[in-house]
């Protein structure tokens, strides 16, 4: 969330509370969870032996911190960025134009990475 520096920003243990909650939205992540470890003949994929809490898709990290986001009024569009693709948008059910945009990176092969605040130099370099 660093690059929103003004608004309050999550702890690993928030997060982590908001992968366990018992809400629809983080039920329905997990279930979705569980059915891409699988392949289509019911084996599990080379790295289904992973948990919710260190395997993540990317509708699971959106789900996790749009969970965070509610009790505190903040709702959160993750944003992802991809290599060689357009981005990609995981709205809230309540997004409107108060909603801020989380942007976090994907290397499509294993690792996301956050996104840094644009500086001024980088706004001059992109011109």
């Amino acid at each position: 969330m660093s690059q929103y520096p003004n608004l309050p920003q999550p702890s690993i243990e928030d997060l982590i509370v908001a992968n366990r909650s018992d809400s629809p939205n983080m039920k329905a992540a997990r279930l979705a969870m569980d059915a891409a470890r699988h392949r289509p003949d019911g084996s599990l994929e080379d790295d289904g032996h992973l948990n919710n809490l260190n395997w993540f898709l990317a509708d699971h990290l959106a789900a996790i911190v749009i969970e965070w986001g509610k009790p505190i009024w903040l709702d959160i569009t993750l944003g992802l960025i991809l290599e060689d693709r357009s981005p990609l948008l995981f709205e809230s059910d309540n997004a409107n134009e108060e909603s801020i945009i989380l942007w976090i990176h994907h290397n499509m092969v294993d690792h996301y990475s956050g996104v840094r605040r644009a500086t001024h130099s980088d706004s001059l370099i992109s011109r």
